[in-house]
């Protein structure tokens, strides 16, 4: 840094100007016109206009880099002058909290010492070793009631899960108006698992299932057509479909805000984990979901009657 200030100090001064009576700050400021036109009235050759507009451009860039350079100097003060007033609201800021951390630390063993003198004072027991025996006793016997119930009510748990049902909440807006009517509030619905698979799926239902598109997610809708119906479609490659054997039609209805079999094509029937059966919550939506299909959206022929039909 040094080495390069003193090649800069040790840079030749200007040559004078060909023109005494121009000043450098007015060769600064003139325009290019105005230069072209005193510089053609002064009768100067060629070679001394060169050196002037030369002579412009030096000064021209001088003066900015100076204005660079004290900006940078202004802009770092600046910067320097914010650093240390954050770094100090900074350490207020710690001082703050550990005054608050200390305040409640004593509330607390304040309100501690208080309440053992109220409820339970000193003198009102005398701790014996018969007492401090019955005590780990119970505390014994608690312990193992507790591990008991758990080794008891987990599995019992994890069957009605498997078995019977669950509550989940539904997100999105797909089975609007039947569910989730209101955008900003969640339904939380029973999902049944029981008789899933034993011909208690029918045309209407809300079932829940796996995505096709992503095996981690569930998607809940409602059964259109079972397999062997002919269904019309709403914006599927084929306008009319006959749903496979081992498959279903289900669809969303806030027709057109759905991803579902318009999108995907008919879901097979070993995706179905659940059947919704009744909202839980919020409690003002406590009610049953009934078998219900639009006519419109009935199939346009009902397959005979099958293992789910």
């Amino acid at each position: 840094m040094d080495a390069k200030r003193e090649r800069k100090s040790s840079l030749a001064p200007l040559s004078p100007c060909p023109i005494p009576d121009i000043t450098d700050d007015e060769l600064v400021t003139i325009s290019v016109r105005d230069l072209n036109r005193t510089l053609k009235m002064r009768g100067l050759n060629r070679e001394e206009i060169v050196r002037m507009k030369q002579r412009r451009r030096t000064l021209k860039n001088r003066g900015y880099a100076a204005s660079c350079r004290i900006k940078r100097i202004e802009q770092k003060d600046e910067l320097e002058t914010k650093k240390s007033y954050e770094w100090t609201e900074l350490e207020q800021m710690h001082e703050d909290n550990e005054q608050i951390r200390l305040d409640v630390s004593n509330w607390k063993n304040n309100s501690l010492k208080q309440l053992t003198v109220r409820v339970l004072p000193v003198h009102c027991i005398e701790v014996t070793p018969e007492l401090t025996e019955v005590t780990q006793s119970h505390a014994v016997m608690a312990f193992r009631r507790f591990c008991k119930s758990l080794l008891y009510g987990l599995p019992l748990g994890i069957t009605f899960l498997d078995c019977v049902g669950y509550v989940a909440r539904v997100d999105g807006t797909s089975m609007q108006p039947a569910l989730n009517p209101v955008a900003e509030e969640r339904d939380y619905v029973f999902l049944l698992r029981w008789g899933l698979h034993q011909s208690a799926v029918e045309r209407g239902d809300i079932i829940s299932l796996i995505s096709p598109k992503d095996p981690a997610q569930k998607i809940i809708k409602r059964v259109v057509g079972m397999q062997g119906d002919v269904v019309s479609t709403l914006g599927y490659k084929h306008e009319i479909v006959r749903v496979p054997d081992g498959h279903c039609w289900v669809e969303g209805d806030h027709t057109g805000h759905s991803l579902d079999s318009n999108t995907f094509g008919p879901i097979a029937l070993g995706l179905m984990s659940a059947r919704a059966v009744a909202i839980v919550w919020p409690p003002e939506r406590w009610r049953l979901l009934k078998n219900e299909l639009p006519r419109r959206r009935r199939p346009i022929q009902v397959a005979k009657a099958s293992y789910y039909n």
